[in-house]
């Protein structure tokens, strides 16, 4: 499956339907695809393209869901940063990764050198702007850029293309049977387990 284009799929097939939510505000499919779309271009404007990658310091929020279609749309990656490190650890993970963006949430401190930062109050959410069409990613391109907790040494990058968050969403989603009526809670979105989960419940049957 085209998880990049996933949003227009479900806009089409159900534009009223829940499709995400978070403690602050809920957004139906058709609210969804915009507000990536809008992303989207944000990240463009932002000089996002093929290959480059993204770093996403956030909470459990709608935006993470945003930013990583949105990133995807643009044949970029995305490295989730764990919201707990310290200043260290995420200028480390930064800085390992060749982020070229940190969105991290308001008000806090950039703490890698010569990236740029953009707080996630900033992000664009323009619904009225202008659509754009989902690329045919790569299947081979790299979709998630997953730092392993570190326990035996410094954390490295585990990577993980569109091919297998494709097999993982598709697995997930036979094994829990997971249905257009089901909810799923995410507790930790920047995990590949939990971003498969993800998938998985948004993926039309």
């Amino acid at each position: 499956m085209n998880f990049a284009s996933l949003p227009d799929r479900r806009a089409s097939l159900d534009p009223d339907g829940a499709a995400v939510s978070d403690g602050r505000q809920a957004l139906t499919n058709v609210q969804l695809l915009r507000r990536v779309q809008a992303a989207t271009r944000h990240l463009r404007d932002l000089g996002i393209g093929p290959g480059d990658v993204v770093a996403l310091k956030l909470t459990n929020r709608v935006e993470f869901v945003l930013l990583l279609f949105a990133a995807w749309r643009l044949g970029a990656t995305i490295t989730p940063v764990n919201p707990s490190m310290t200043d260290v650890e995420v200028a480390r993970q930064v800085k390992d990764s060749r982020a070229r963006l940190l969105v991290n949430e308001d008000g806090e401190a950039a703490v890698a050198d010569g990236t740029a930062v953009l707080a996630v109050g900033e992000l664009r959410d323009d619904a009225a702007a202008e659509p754009d069409e989902a690329p045919l990613p790569n299947p081979s391109a790299l979709a998630l850029l997953i730092y392993t907790s570190g326990t035996t040494g410094v954390p490295k990058g585990v990577m993980l293309d569109h091919a297998n968050i494709d097999a993982m969403a598709d697995m997930g989603r036979r094994a829990l049977e997971v249905g257009p009526a089901d909810r799923c809670l995410l507790i930790s979105p920047g995990l590949p387990g939990t971003s498969a989960e993800l998938l998985a419940r948004m993926a039309p049957p």
